[in-house]
């Protein structure tokens, strides 16, 4: 769960904010929200059902993430524009091959994750179908995600963390329902999850909120997977995966159910984002209060580097003494470039706003003279 937050915070979070924000979670946010759903509480009792976390860890996670992305702040020179129209400059991805690498790692620890839930070891083909949806869901949001950007770029433009990302959010919204559903309904929820994750991506940078490792894919993915549960999920299969479940009659709206488990579902989103919203929140401003939140500029432009690295960085002379000037024009060429690529990128989506408004009105001209030719 602390790993989602971490993620939306990278770049320009001091470690002290990190220490802080661990405490807070692990001993009063977390464990509050497991009680309430596994370990007994009153969510657990109406009904509701999140087998794997899909609520409990993710959208907890994403919920805390963008709290606290909102609240510290974007990183310098990411966006450029006012809400609603925002233009988002592209920061360089350091190395896309780790981020796959990563991302590999994680969905094959993830069929140890969910399976490993099932309350009756002996339920064979309750692990073979918790495995087999893991599977198919993240797969075929990474699918539905390389069709749609190649299909709107013409061919042109498919960004691998974008992919990856869509693999995560496949993940996680299987995660609630994986041992609830038939497998079919497991491709039609990571087709479903990709378009989640581009709308909701795009939509949180409107705000300005800067997501550099888009942990909104937990956030969104999280709702997207206990609703999931309330449509999908099939009664056969909740008895076999839960152990005395007693609620008759919860199980999803498309084998006939009378929608009672996914209101309870809803209850359930609404309870957890309003709990991790309440107490991240002071926290963070807590940090910020206290100037633990936020690293200074020049920490943020050239680098989280312990001070030791930084004088390794900054260089010596032949008297053992740090080179400050040196590494003062070092800062100050960073920033310049930054500062620089902001300013071009701004020109470009000038430049492309102008043409688009030419093209506009060429095609509204000739359309009207074919009107009046034709009269």
């Amino acid at each position: 769960c602390f790993g989602i937050v971490s993620g939306a915070l990278t770049e320009r979070t001091k470690p002290q904010c990190y220490v802080i924000l661990a405490f807070v979670m692990s001993g009063f946010i977390f464990p509050v929200v497991v009680h309430w759903i596994w370990g007994g509480g009153w969510l657990g009792e109406c009904g509701v059902l999140d087998f794997a976390g899909g609520g409990i860890v993710h959208l907890l996670g994403g919920t805390i993430a963008l709290v606290g992305a909102s609240m510290i702040g974007a990183r310098r020179g990411r966006f450029v524009g006012n809400y609603f129209k925002v233009q988002t400059i592209p920061f360089e991805v350091q190395s896309p091959a780790f981020n796959t690498l990563g991302v590999m790692i994680l969905w094959t620890g993830w069929f140890g994750f969910n399976a490993t839930h099932i309350n009756i070891v002996q339920q064979t083909y309750s692990v073979q179908r918790i495995q087999i949806n893991t599977l198919l869901s993240p797969a075929m949001a990474a699918l539905t995600t390389i069709v749609v950007e190649l299909g709107l770029s013409r061919g042109k433009n498919l960004s691998a963390e974008h992919v990856m990302s869509s693999v995560r959010i496949g993940l996680t919204g299987v995660t609630s329902s994986c041992a609830f559903i038939e497998p079919h309904f497991a491709i039609l929820i990571g087709f479903i999850s990709s378009f989640i994750y581009l709308g909701g991506s795009k939509l949180i940078r409107q705000f300005k909120i800067d997501d550099p490792v888009d942990s909104c894919a937990h956030f969104f993915g999280g709702i997207w997977s206990m609703i999931a549960v309330g449509l999908f999920s099939k009664e056969e299969f909740i008895a076999q995966s839960v152990f005395n479940y007693n609620h008759k009659g919860f199980y999803g709206i498309v084998y006939g159910g009378d929608g009672t488990l996914l209101g309870w579902q809803i209850v359930a989103i609404i309870t957890i984002i309003t709990w991790g919203l309440v107490l991240s929140g002071p926290t963070f401003q807590f940090c910020k209060l206290i100037n633990l939140a936020r690293v200074d500029e020049e920490t943020e432009v050239y680098g989280l580097l312990a001070e030791g690295e930084k004088q390794i960085v900054k260089g010596v002379d032949e008297n053992q003494n740090v080179d400050n000037v040196g590494y003062q024009q070092k800062f100050e060429q960073q920033r310049e470039a930054m500062l620089k690529q902001q300013e071009e990128y701004r020109k470009v989506q000038e430049k492309k706003n102008r043409e688009n408004e030419q093209n506009t009105y060429s095609s509204s001209a000739n359309g009207a003279q074919l009107v009046f030719v034709a009269n």
